[in-house]
């Protein structure tokens, strides 16, 4: 058993790391070829140049590194101040260009050293496993923050192949709707119980918010247990343009009269088709929306959406009891 030397510790991550791969390459209709232990001693050696640029790139030692789904990298900023950051690329022999495994890159910009984490595809060499673990144990110990962010990264993705599978979906397609964060910008408006509204980052934990019950399609109060804030160099925020029903067929609009909600393009929101992320409503859907002046629930139509408008570099989320709040007046799901 290829894990019996291994301290505890490194099980899971070696775990997660063998399983990906196999099934990556289980969904991959292209040819596949076992990495041979030269191939692992030569690809952890591979440099790239500009890593936020390069998603493709071709090496004279016979191999190709493809950005894995053409993903952004993914960023970790820990207590310490540090940012590091995953990136993940498919490895390709150039001979018949099969796919032999994948690359993590870790880097911490810090310091800006870049580790490369080799793992080995379906038939690989034994050796090469043996090389892998061996590679997880000394880098872990020589590099904080290595172990737990590349694990994250791969056990991100291993669950959205694993949805995905279970869907019958293809894996870019999962990814597309699940990105890092589920959240508004500080401007969002919170409704309170009493009615009133705050800035999603002036509420507090413990406060009593209103929530869409869907089922009921009615208005019930929850409690906020948890409060989830991001920061990213840049977050892409997606806008909803909504009216009330009696204006969609009206010759003129007055700008007052267009509603709004802004959101990552991924978050949940309430329709009368169901739950659909914020990217996936189109014009002519509807949703709930509670009126202020009214002080009641109603159905009001999407007219436009805004896919790549607003960028900002924090986002809020809440958490509640009943899994659910209220947000610029649009009834929206705990993520």
């Amino acid at each position: 058993m290829i894990f019996k030397y291994l301290k505890i510790k490194y099980w899971t991550t070696a775990a997660i790391f063998f399983l990906f791969p196999m099934l990556i390459q289980a969904q991959d209709e292209g040819t596949t070829k076992g990495m041979t232990e030269e191939d692992f001693k030569t690809i952890k050696t591979l440099k790239i140049k500009n890593l936020e640029k390069d998603t493709y790139v071709k090496f004279d030692e016979g191999y190709v590194l493809d950005r894995y789904e053409l993903k952004k990298p993914y960023a970790f900023n820990f207590a310490d101040g540090k940012e590091r950051k995953v990136y993940l690329y498919n490895v390709y022999e150039t001979e018949e260009m099969n796919t032999i495994g994948f690359l993590a890159i870790y880097s911490n910009a810090d310091d800006g050293k870049t580790y490369n984490i080799c793992i080995p595809g379906v038939g690989a060499d034994k050796a090469c496993w043996g090389l892998f673990i061996d590679e997880l144990k000394y880098r872990g110990e020589e590099e904080a923050g290595l172990l737990p962010t590349v694990a994250f990264a791969f056990s991100k993705e291993l669950s959205n192949l694993l949805y995905a599978m279970e869907n019958g979906m293809e894996a870019a397609e999962v990814s597309a709707e699940e990105e890092y964060e589920y959240c508004f910008p500080e401007t969002a408006l919170v409704t309170m119980a009493d009615g009133s509204q705050k800035t999603i980052d002036k509420v507090n934990i413990g406060e009593e918010v209103l929530m869409l019950d869907r089922k009921l399609k009615e208005v019930t109060t929850t409690k906020i247990t948890g409060i989830d804030i991001h920061q990213r160099v840049e977050i892409q925020i997606g806008t909803l343009y909504f009216l009330p029903h009696h204006l969609m067929s009206s010759s003129s609009v007055h700008l007052s009269e267009i509603f709004e909600l802004r959101a990552t393009l991924n978050h949940p929101v309430i329709t009368t088709d169901g739950i659909k992320p914020l990217g996936k409503i189109k014009s002519g859907d509807e949703i709930f929306y509670w009126s202020q002046n009214d002080q009641k629930l109603m159905k009001y139509q999407v007219f436009h959406i805004l896919k790549n408008g607003q960028k900002v570099t924090k986002v809020y989320n809440l958490k509640t009891e009943g899994g659910g709040f209220i947000a610029d007046g649009v009834g929206v799901k705990v993520k």
